[in-house]
């Protein structure tokens, strides 16, 4: 399994463990799952799974985006072996749980396929599930993208 990414912290930006000085920001948190046919079934396996970070103003009007003010954090794991799944799942799981509590927006396209196909694959209760369905106007995160 190999990690590709430009963050600074561990898994996530959220969080002061990860930040212990940095500034508190909004963010919109986006995930993608990239299937392949399984070597063992007729299923589709995960092969990589991402997740990307993007600040995001909650309140007020636009800022001007410039290469000073545009921030993107990224991270994507790719599978050398079909044996890593439970691994890769566990990851997406934690992303996922961590951006359900901190994130503004989560995102993704045609996302509650792919976490139906996790939580079917995952060995252990798949958490970060919850975070997908749309919730009231109160609560967070706001869902960007359709939860089907």
């Amino acid at each position: 399994m190999h990690d590709y990414t430009n963050l600074q912290w561990p898994e996530a930006p959220f969080g002061a463990e990860q930040r212990p000085f940095g500034r508190h920001w909004d963010m919109l948190a986006a995930f993608a799952v990239d299937w392949a046919p399984s070597p063992d079934a007729d299923d589709l396996a995960p092969v990589a799974g991402a997740a990307v970070y993007l600040r995001v103003r909650r309140h007020g009007t636009a800022y001007d985006i410039s290469g000073d003010t545009l921030s993107i954090g990224f991270r994507a794991t790719v599978l050398d072996d079909p044996a890593e799944v439970p691994p890769l799942l566990a990851v997406l799981d934690r992303a996922l749980i961590r951006a359900r509590r901190h994130a503004a927006i989560l995102a993704g396209h045609d996302f509650g396929r792919d976490l139906a196909r996790m939580q079917d694959l995952s060995p252990t209760p798949f958490v970060g599930r919850r975070a997908w369905p749309r919730r009231g106007p109160t609560g967070r995160p706001r869902v960007a993208a359709s939860p089907s």
